[in-house]
């Protein structure tokens, strides 16, 4: 049978307070069994000097409370408002209050040690976060200084190492002899042992960082490479190419170029070689040449300039720049230094034209101090570069202007 909450309320008055009844006694008043009063007893927790509860819910917060086997069992939340509660109570109620929780005082004192226990462990743990994260800031910084002092001293060892290229190359058309090599060795290795990769050293000698590894395990910087160990099958013998060299110098071949032989071979149904293959073996025999009445083709390096510092070369564009408004552009004029990639000026202007760059060059020259007579523009061939005005300024500034070969695209200046 289910009793309400307050039939149970009415019941635990009648057995406790100063006209107390037992609940044997009561239970043959109220035709309840005495061991169901007796629980009702124990659930509400009371004493001869605790109060009851006046409510229901306050009754079935306590009830949950006890309902637990152990007090060890009992919530964190539990425990925190028993302690909280028998502070506030003396000697004489802490007894009274013991046995209706049915604790003892060794319970008492063991939950509010490990709240002390927590509280000063929670600002440890702060206390803790706080020094992991200034230990971990300053692992950032150090990290961060020691790369930038890295970088530092890669960039000073690689400008040493460019001022001693042109000495080690020079003009020569061979610029891999062995003393040479020996050179470049050296001159790498003291750049890594001043803190540069060796990949960047060797970019700066314009050489793979391979290169420079097969060079150091070669004897005497020598090359050591012994090619293919057998030959391809379909190589020509040197009855065929004997061959070739009768027929080409024979009679009805001897003024024809190989690409006439070849064909008028195959229309007589021969085949000796391909084209290429006449070429090279009458290259190898030195019997190529030049036999027409043009003149023979000469190969001249192109012009270059040397920026071995700052200041030296110039090099600017114009490069365009999208609007909203479709076909409609804004046009950036921007000049850099070709040794150390330093924008010098820049300016947008809404329409190209050789005024704009003229005017941009002049204010360049007066920010930066320069003596133009020891400046050299390189640009490409487009008409704001090549202007009248835009040559007028360079001329009256004595800046030396240099333009890319047409066609060549290579020689445009790259930002």
């Amino acid at each position: 049978m289910q009793y309400s909450d307050m039939f149970k309320n009415a019941m635990i008055q009648k057995m406790t307070g100063p006209d107390a009844i037992s609940a044997s006694a009561l239970s043959k008043q109220v035709d309840v069994p005495q061991p169901t009063l007796s629980k009702w007893l124990r659930m509400a927790g009371v004493g001869p000097s605790y109060a009851l509860p006046n409510n229901a819910h306050e009754y079935t917060k306590m009830a949950k409370i006890k309902d637990s086997k152990r007090p060890n069992d009992w919530s964190a939340e539990d425990k925190l408002k028993v302690v909280v509660e028998a502070s506030s109570l003396d000697d004489k109620q802490l007894g009274a209050f013991f046995r209706s929780k049915g604790l003892h005082q060794t319970h008492l004192d063991q939950w509010r040690s490990q709240m002390l226990n927590a509280l000063q462990n929670g600002s440890s743990k702060k206390k803790s976060r706080r020094k992991n994260v200034e230990a971990k800031r300053i692992r950032a910084l150090e990290k961060e200084l020691n790369r930038k002092d890295k970088a530092l001293a890669e960039t000073a060892a690689l400008l040493v190492l460019k001022k001693k290229v042109q000495e080690i190359w020079g003009d020569e058309d061979d610029p891999h002899s062995r003393e040479q090599r020996k050179m470049i060795i050296d001159l790498i290795d003291k750049a890594v042992e001043s803190g540069a990769r060796l990949k960047k050293a060797a970019a700066t000698m314009g050489l793979s960082a391979r290169t420079i590894i097969r060079w150091r395990h070669q004897s005497g910087g020598q090359d050591q490479r012994k090619g293919p160990s057998t030959a391809p099958s379909n190589k020509l013998s040197e009855q065929e190419r004997q061959k070739i060299i009768d027929i080409s110098n024979s009679a009805p071949f001897r003024d024809l170029s190989p690409k006439q032989i070849v064909p008028k071979l195959a229309d007589q149904g021969v085949y000796l070689a391909s084209e290429s293959s006449f070429y090279r073996v009458l290259k190898e025999h030195k019997m190529l040449t030049h036999r027409q009445s043009s003149k023979p083709a000469v190969s001249r390096r192109a012009k270059e300039h040397l920026a071995t510092g700052p200041c030296q070369v110039w090099s600017w564009d114009i490069t365009y720049l999208r609007t909203s408004v479709r076909g409609l552009f804004f046009y950036l004029y921007m000049i850099v230094d070709v040794w150390s990639r330093k924008i010098i000026a820049a300016q947008v202007f809404a329409e190209e034209s050789m005024d704009h760059s003229s005017i941009l060059l002049a204010q360049a020259c007066l920010i930066h101090g320069m003596r133009p007579e020891e400046l050299v523009l390189h640009s490409d061939n487009g008409g704001p570069m090549k202007g009248a005005t835009m040559l007028a300024t360079l001329h009256k500034l004595g800046v030396t202007p240099s333009f890319s070969r047409p066609s060549v695209s290579n020689d445009n200046p790259i930002f």
